[in-house]
């Protein structure tokens, strides 16, 4: 796991608890989805056709008792799942018993010092392996696509720890990846929410998201894009020139990224476009480009293909 640069619990508009969330800091590890997490609480992320909206990230069942633990010493608790025997912390790796057992250890043996700082830092240390204060909810913790865990210090804080253990266990929970703000460089953290205490329209928005998630993709298949970009490069001879083969055997790939968006969100009758991230950095541009751009990109036309100056200007930095 790595550290969340920011945990805080999420509250409605009327001051009850929603759930916990665990920010994102850029790392590999917070990048790479939670197909792990969704598979042990059978959380039904991928069968979106199906289930729609929040169903779609609510917990199914339970994993085993040494997976998914709440552990109360009074005045702190510590949430964690994950699915591994063996983790790293703080320096030391052991298996889950030994993990809390040292953790509990050092709750006993700083609980009654006067200086409260060196506690603060130390639990942090040893659930993420880095030294890091407690966030304004009296949280810290750590998560990646395997596991999560949520270290709380402070009345309030276990209390909220509590009631969200509880809502897991009764399946009344949803696990999911989000983002805090409308910010495009901002990483999904991850929220673990109690589904009877979310708002009806955040549900209702999850849903239509959803569903507009659907059309698009329905569009972007019956586009045909990709089919019809590799047939034009080796029409037109040009796959060497914009495309790369790495294994020198004639397949060649185009881009890391083709994904779409709808040009209007509120007008899908202007279609769609796709982000470019071209495998060739070299001679092509990224960029969002509609399917009439990316269909001359092929026949070295549009805004897709370098121009010189481009290119030079590139290599000047």
């Amino acid at each position: 796991m790595r550290r969340a640069p920011n945990v805080h619990f999420i509250e409605n508009g009327s001051g009850k608890l929603c759930g916990v969330r665990l920010e994102a800091d850029f790392v590999s590890e917070h990048e790479m989805g939670i197909g792990k997490i969704e598979n042990a609480f059978a959380i039904p992320y991928d069968n979106i056709e199906k289930y729609p909206g929040i169903e779609r990230r609510s917990v199914k069942c339970l994993p085993g008792d040494h997976a998914f633990r709440f552990v109360d010493w009074g005045e702190k608790a510590l949430l964690f799942y994950t699915d591994m025997l063996d983790i790293w912390y703080g320096g030391f790796m052991g298996r889950d018993e030994e993990r809390i057992a040292d953790i509990e250890k050092s709750f006993e043996s700083y609980k009654n010092w006067k200086d409260r700082k060196y506690f603060d830092e130390a639990i942090p240390y040893k659930l993420t392996g880095e030294y890091t204060g407690l966030s304004d909810d009296g949280l810290c913790g750590a998560w990646d696509g395997s596991g999560f865990c949520v270290f709380g210090y402070g009345k309030q804080a276990v209390k909220y720890l509590k009631d969200i253990y509880e809502a897991i266990t009764k399946k009344n929970a949803a696990i999911f990846l989000g983002k805090s703000s409308n910010n495009p460089f901002e990483n999904a953290g991850l929220n673990v929410m109690i589904l009877s205490a979310l708002p009806h329209d955040f549900i209702d928005m999850m849903k239509d998201s959803d569903l507009d998630h659907i059309a698009l993709m329905e569009a972007h298949h019956k586009s045909d894009i990709t089919n019809k970009l590799k047939k034009a490069f080796k029409e037109h001879g040009t796959e060497s020139k914009f495309g790369v083969d790495y294994m020198r055997q004639g397949n060649y790939s185009f881009w890391m990224a083709l994904s779409p968006a709808w040009q209007d969100k509120d007008d899908h009758s202007k279609g769609i476009q796709w982000w470019l991230n071209p495998q060739n950095q070299k001679d092509n541009n990224f960029g969002w480009y509609n399917e009439e751009q990316l269909m001359l990109w092929p026949e070295g036309k549009g805004p897709v293909p370098m121009t010189e100056e481009q290119k030079a200007k590139k290599g000047r930095y």
